[in-house]
């Protein structure tokens, strides 16, 4: 809602996808508004009282005569929905904000778009990934949007990629930063009442992270839990409705995995959560939603070593999190309030951590993820949902620090080419660089 500058008028938005006029002293008096297709987000009065702008979850703004009701303009160009409106002093421009992190300016007398916009607000960075130089970082915001940022000046993008979809529901990097898999899905935030609409399109795509270019797209009817490349960055791991599938993204060809039989029982098809390479490509772990671990070989696809293969009575919980330690001996997986961790030549269990946080008088249970090892392979590292970065040793299960610095949940834990910083990605808008040898050495600071 929003009164005029008078006071005399009051205009509402409602879900029914209209805006309506009312004169404050004549209640029966109102003018209703109809052109949005969607939720009526938020509502501006001009500051001559002479317009009214209406943003929506259908991702435009219309600007509307308020003593006519005729529309106006209508404004395109954002990706998302509109959550603010504001009009400059003499009414001439008009600034929209929206959820996929841009604020533009419009004009009001001709209803163009003006040059000018304001981005770097996106609120979640969904991933991110090195360049071999180490000096360069790629990020990956909820919507597509790739920034090229040089670590040197972090405060400072070098490029910006726009996003071509409302949401990344499933995302990868290919190890070296160039390649992006993703599948992405339509829809727009509705906010204040508490949750959001998506639909998946159901297509895989493969992008060129330096320009956005679409290098190749796979259509896959069931849902997609997770997205894994493989070391050598030619095949992407997949998964689908009772099975695990490989593509191989330079000859298109692919390769089925089933996960069961689905003639004999198909009310209780695996659902896997994870995926994860090892070093040398040979092998594939999944991980699922009824707490198995398994491995397969890649080349065959025969199911190899079960590393955890629960009882129904057990029922541990899923697992949120796969990563193999840099040599590929050690096996690391994220499950409820636990991470553990199990020798990949013998599949024999070596240590069980607890992940519980206490900050305060609050103790935090969640799925530990993400999970990388360092370098050397001698620290583990896991992120939670409260933002907060945990520190392993590897040998003795010992904690060794918790880095706080995110406010929401942590979404990509990666270390730079060289070894010498770590980068962490949340929910909160934030990307986040630690100095390791500094971290090692006690001292926990991050930019």
């Amino acid at each position: 809602m929003a009164f005029s500058p008078d006071g005399t008028r009051l205009a509402s938005g409602s879900t029914d996808k209209t805006v309506r006029l009312w004169d404050i002293n004549d209640r029966d008096k109102s003018i209703t508004l109809q052109k949005h297709t969607d939720w009526i987000n938020v509502l501006a009065f001009s500051p001559d009282g002479k317009m009214l702008a209406s943003g929506s979850v259908d991702k435009t703004v219309q600007l509307w005569d308020t003593n006519t009701g005729e529309l106006l303009a209508t404004f395109t160009g954002h990706i998302n929905g509109i959550t603010a409106l504001a009009f400059s002093p003499d009414s001439a421009t008009l600034v929209s904000g929206s959820a996929d992190g841009i604020i533009r300016f419009w004009d009001t007398e001709n209803g163009d778009p003006l040059s000018d916009r304001i981005t770097g607000h996106t609120q979640w960075v969904r991933a991110a990934t090195f360049f071999k130089d180490s000096s360069t970082l790629a990020s990956v915001a909820f919507n597509g949007e790739i920034t090229f940022w040089d670590v040197k000046t972090p405060q400072k993008p070098t490029i910006h990629t726009e996003g071509h979809r409302d949401k990344l529901s499933t995302l990868a990097f290919s190890p070296d930063g160039t390649k992006l898999v993703s599948v992405g899905a339509e829809g727009s935030m509705i906010f204040g009442a508490g949750f959001s609409t998506w639909r998946t399109d159901h297509l895989i795509r493969l992008t060129d992270v330096k320009t956005g270019r679409e290098l190749a797209t796979l259509r896959y009817v069931s849902g997609i839990e997770a997205l894994t490349f493989s070391p050598d960055g030619k095949t992407v791991a997949f998964t689908g409705f009772g099975e695990i599938r490989l593509w191989n993204t330079e000859t298109g060809d692919e390769q089925a995995i089933p996960l069961a039989d689905l003639r004999a029982d198909i009310h209780n098809i695996p659902i896997v959560l994870a995926l994860t390479f090892s070093p040398d490509g040979r092998w594939l772990v999944s991980g699922t939603q009824g707490g198995k671990i398994q491995m397969w070989d890649v080349a065959t696809g025969e199911a190899l070593v079960a590393f955890a293969e629960p009882t129904v009575q057990e029922d541990p919980g899923g697992i949120s999190a796969l990563e193999f330690s840099p040599d590929g001996t050690l096996l690391a997986a994220g499950v409820h309030s636990q991470i553990r961790l199990w020798e990949v030549s013998t599949g024999d269990v070596l240590l069980s951590v607890s992940t519980e946080h206490k900050r305060g008088n609050m103790v935090f249970q969640s799925y530990p993820e993400p999970l990388v090892f360092s370098p050397d392979g001698t620290t583990l590292v896991n992120g939670l949902a409260n933002g907060a970065i945990q520190l392993w040793d590897v040998t003795t299960g010992d904690a060794l620090d918790v880095l706080d610095g995110h406010t929401q949940k942590v979404e990509t834990l990666v270390f730079s080419p060289d070894g010498q910083m770590l980068v962490s990605t949340g929910e909160d808008g934030t990307i986040l660089l630690w100095d390791w040898d500094e971290i090692l050495a006690g001292s926990s600071k991050s930019e």
